[in-house]
């Protein structure tokens, strides 16, 4: 049996997001992208994007299934803006919220498996946790999905 119509979703959003690269069109190149993970370990794989499921509570009011995958995207380039001569990662990073919007727009249905992406918002910002701390992009977007109620494989 194929994966369930959600992680069909995941697997093209995260094919999607490796196409951006300067061959392919966009200013911004990416070379690694990865789901979360329990710790964080880039290990020098810059430009890095980690692709965080933000899945919300499956049920609303009166028991209706939100039919909407949100996720946080985060661009990291891996380089250091602390010293005059390099540039302000605010400016380094000018155009990378743009390409991802073109990337995911190209194709809202994500191949046919979902209605539509919503780029919700979209900002300069720094990523932190117990093991890093890293200055970059981030892209808020949601996932409008129609899913079989009873059956997660089917639409």
């Amino acid at each position: 049996m194929g994966d369930c119509i959600d992680a069909q979703i995941i697997d093209n959003l995260i094919t999607v997001v490796k196409s951006i690269t300067a061959e392919n069109g966009y200013n911004t190149n990416v070379k690694k992208v990865e789901l979360a993970r329990t710790q964080l370990e880039i290990n020098d794989n810059y430009p890095y994007v980690l692709v965080i499921p933000n899945e919300i509570d499956p049920l609303q009011d009166y028991g209706i299934r939100e039919d909407v995958l949100p996720f946080l995207i985060w661009y990291f380039d891996g380089k250091n803006d602390t010293s005059d001569d390099t540039d302000p990662f605010t400016w380094r990073l000018r155009n990378v919220a743009a390409d991802f919007i073109k990337a995911l727009r190209k194709d809202p249905s994500l191949g046919g498996v979902c209605e539509n992406i919503r780029i919700v918002s979209h900002n300069y910002g720094i990523f932190v946790d117990d093991v890093i701390v890293e200055p970059g992009v981030f892209i808020y977007i949601e996932i409008e999905r129609v899913v079989n109620p009873d059956n997660p494989y089917e639409f």
